[in-house]
């Protein structure tokens, strides 16, 4: 553990995934392990933190807001017409945050309470309605794993006296990981595939992901097996990239794109 600390501490990585990526000579099972639990184990004390922030109350300063307010939920009068909206979600994060706010908002929007929801532990039980919505009717993976399932491993489940460590770790994957032959990579190029609109949000354009998402060598503007509208627009965001990065990116990826109805969001 200590060993951990120390070269993890030295080494300064991009980011913990890239750490666990390495061979540290047979003792990188143990790294990889230590490094999991405690992935999993700060994930799970942000989430006791952030409970408040995507519950039930006011809507804070989020991208989650937007999300729902002005995408998913917009012109929907029932959870039916929610259903249709044609939105499908790929997240590189561990995290459940996404899932929590979404499940939260229609349970409070289109699910009828068990009871009195003043009381905590019932408003839970409305929550775990709108959980299972998510899971059942919506379209959203996680090609790196995430720390579980929100109806089986509760939210902010650090604080809990069953802790679900091990299996939250378990779920995880990193770099160094086969990641090609898991189901929902396979799952997020095909949605990449025939996608009419595609936009990258928060997201670090990194080779290997790339790669791994059938886009080494950029985005088809053509989109796959369409007929009607043969062509997909793009806003890959590069908030915080300076100019140069921002021009090598559109034009290895998306040079396809450029003098086309997308090019200003691309810029």
């Amino acid at each position: 553990l200590l060993e951990f600390r120390q070269r993890l501490t030295e080494s300064d990585p991009k980011s913990i995934d890239e750490f666990l990526s390495r061979n540290f000579d047979g003792v990188n099972v143990a790294f990889k392990l230590i490094g999991k639990l405690s992935i999993a184990y700060v994930i799970a004390a942000n989430e006791t933190i952030f409970t408040s922030k995507f519950g039930f109350g006011p809507a804070k300063d989020h991208w989650y807001r937007y999300l729902w307010q002005d995408c998913l939920n917009s012109g929907c009068q029932s959870y039916d017409d929610v259903k249709e909206k044609k939105i499908r979600i790929i997240s590189f994060n561990y995290d459940r945050s996404l899932e929590y706010f979404l499940g939260r908002k229609l349970a409070a929007t289109y699910f009828s309470p068990p009871g009195t929801v003043m009381k905590e532990e019932l408003a839970e039980r409305w929550a775990i309605s709108g959980f299972e919505a998510i899971e059942s009717d919506f379209q959203i993976t996680h090609p790196y794993g995430k720390l579980g399932s929100l109806i089986h491993i509760p939210y902010g489940n650090s604080n809990n006296s069953n802790y679900h460590g091990m299996t939250m770790a378990s779920n995880i994957k990193v770099i160094g990981e086969d990641r090609t032959k898991i189901d929902s990579f396979q799952t997020a190029k095909a949605w990449m595939e025939t996608a009419n609109k595609v936009i990258f949000l928060g997201f670090s354009y990194d080779k290997t992901n790339m790669e791994r998402l059938g886009l080494a060598s950029g985005l088809s503007r053509s989109i796959k097996n369409q007929q009607q509208a043969p062509y997909r627009t793009v806003n890959p965001m590069t908030y915080g990239f300076e100019l140069a990065e921002r021009n090598s990116l559109v034009n290895h990826y998306f040079p396809s794109f450029i003098g086309h109805e997308s090019t200003a969001a691309i810029q």
